[in-house]
């Protein structure tokens, strides 16, 4: 008998064997070996090679420029014969000044290259004790080490210190526009103040050693510590503005002056009194050491000065009188005959006159 095949059973039929290659589709066999490598790729064409850069400077040549043997003994033939050096005796004979006082601490800023260079990193006026076996100024003294290779902004000399300076008389800081000559005035300055001018007629006591001590150009060149007869007559000096101690210390120019010499030559003075052919510039000196003459000669007769020039200590004198005795000695403890403040010198030697008068 026939049968009949339904619509039913074509699609079971169907779906059996679409199982089945599912099956047999989802049950892959191991992975075969793997391929061999393939050949390496070409290699790209190197660019061409950039251009070369400028050499620098060496090193060597720019330290050499100062730090070379020429100019060494040029510096040291120069700096040998002068009295920061040297270390004048006090009297023919007698010890030196750094034998003398250098030793002490209250000296040895000044006195010593010890002294100096602990006082300038202390910012002390004085050591902190004395000073065994000083030694005089040499030049690790003024010149220090490099802090920076950057000469265009910061100085090539290697000063120890260029900071403006706080005297010691009067407490006044001062300074220069040239920095570099900062230096000197740490030591060039007065050690003590004149008595006080408001009681011209209060008596004052000559002491030993009376007056600024040698060396107060800081304080002079700034119109500072004369005795003013109550009046106002500080006045910075032409030569604080318009020069310093190194311009014209150490100028250029000079055989035996200037540079290391640390003497003056009239070449210092050219720049600005271009017609110069001497230090009495419109006849300054030659007031100045007239009126100074004649302070000496009032001091003498009045028992104030000796016939050497040297103050009668241990006596009591008005402040006035002792006051014209202070400038007398203080425009020569300077030593440069007004120089370096004119206008400064004229005004306390003529008041100085008016109180023998």
């Amino acid at each position: 008998m026939k049968k009949n095949i339904s619509i039913v059973t074509l699609l079971s039929g169907f779906a059996l064997l679409l199982v089945g290659a599912i099956i047999l589709s989802s049950c892959e066999g191991p992975m075969g070996p793997a391929g061999a490598t393939g050949a390496d790729g070409v290699d790209g064409v190197d660019g061409a090679d950039g251009s070369d850069g400028t050499d620098g400077v060496a090193g060597n040549a720019v330290c050499l420029t100062c730090h070379n043997t020429a100019v060494k003994g040029v510096v040291t033939a120069q700096y040998e014969i002068t009295r920061h050096a040297t270390s004048n005796p006090l009297w023919p004979g007698g010890p030196t000044v750094v034998e003398y006082a250098g030793g002490r601490n209250d000296c040895a800023k000044c006195h010593t290259h010890e002294g100096f260079v602990e006082t300038v990193w202390t910012g002390q006026d004085t050591t902190a004790a004395g000073i065994p076996i000083p030694q005089q100024i040499r030049c690790k003294t003024c010149h220090d080490f490099h802090s920076s290779l950057d000469f265009e902004n910061e100085s090539n000399a290697a000063i120890r210190t260029t900071a403006a300076v706080v005297l010691m008389a009067g407490g006044t800081e001062v300074g220069f526009d040239n920095i570099e000559a900062n230096l000197c005035m740490h030591c060039h300055q007065a050690m003590s103040s004149p008595a006080d001018d408001a009681d011209g007629s209060a008596l004052v006591y000559i002491y030993p050693h009376y007056g600024a001590h040698h060396g107060p150009q800081a304080n002079f060149i700034n119109g500072e510590v004369g005795y003013e007869f109550g009046l106002d007559l500080s006045v910075a000096g032409i030569h604080e503005s318009g020069s310093d101690c190194v311009s014209c210390h150490m100028h250029a120019g000079g055989t035996e002056t200037g540079e290391h010499t640390l003497v003056v030559g009239i070449e210092a003075c050219t720049g600005c009194h271009t017609d110069a052919t001497d230090f009495d510039i419109n006849g300054a000196v030659t007031e100045i050491e007239g009126l100074l003459e004649q302070l000496e000669t009032a001091l003498i007769a009045a028992n104030m000065l000796d016939e050497d020039g040297h103050a009668i200590e241990d006596v009591m004198h008005q402040a006035d009188s002792a006051g014209a005795l202070w400038n007398y000695i203080l425009v020569e403890e300077d030593a440069s005959t007004g120089i370096h403040n004119p206008a400064y010198t004229k005004a306390l030697l003529n008041n100085s006159l008016s109180v023998f008068n």
